[in-house]
């Protein structure tokens, strides 16, 4: 099984992200490469406002002008936009129906953050993370899939 490595640091600072913008989705691109043995290394984490028109309640769109800055200051760099994340406000960190009828690109990660139990009011329990989770898109004919992807903290050395 494919892995996804993704360090502590980045795992925390998409943990933030995902509270920080409760109870609205949040969402961004995850920056990397391909290693020989077919894992993929995320090097950088990176936020986007969430564009969707519905005000980001129970979908996502990542900002355009950030993929192709992305897109930019990736090439020619052996690094490349390998996904993206967002978060699932109380619910679970699974694709969603929404997702998979948005889901175009086959090979992209989709990391899913789950966020659990925040109650507004002065004085009220906080969000708190659930699991985070990544999968990949893939289509065969006119079948869409998410397949899971181990996710794993990169060797130290």
């Amino acid at each position: 099984m494919t892995r996804l490595l993704i360090d502590e640091v980045q795992q925390a600072a998409l943990s933030r992200h995902a509270l920080d913008d409760y109870p609205q989705e949040c969402c961004g691109l995850l920056i990397g490469a391909s290693a020989p043995n077919g894992d993929l290394q995320v090097h950088e984490i990176v936020p986007s406002p969430n564009l969707d028109v519905a005000g980001g309640a129970r979908a996502f769109e990542v900002d355009p002008a950030v993929i192709l800055d992305w897109q930019k200051r990736t090439r020619g760099t052996g690094q490349r936009i390998l996904g993206h994340y967002h978060s699932h406000p109380d619910g679970p960190a699974q694709p969603s129906a929404t997702d998979l009828a948005r889901a175009w690109e086959p090979g992209q990660v989709w990391l899913i953050l789950s966020v659990l139990g925040g109650l507004p009011g002065e004085g009220a329990m906080p969000a708190l993370m659930g699991p985070i989770v990544a999968y990949r898109y893939a289509e065969s004919g006119l079948d869409k899939a998410f397949e899971p992807l181990e996710l794993a903290v990169p060797d130290a050395r």
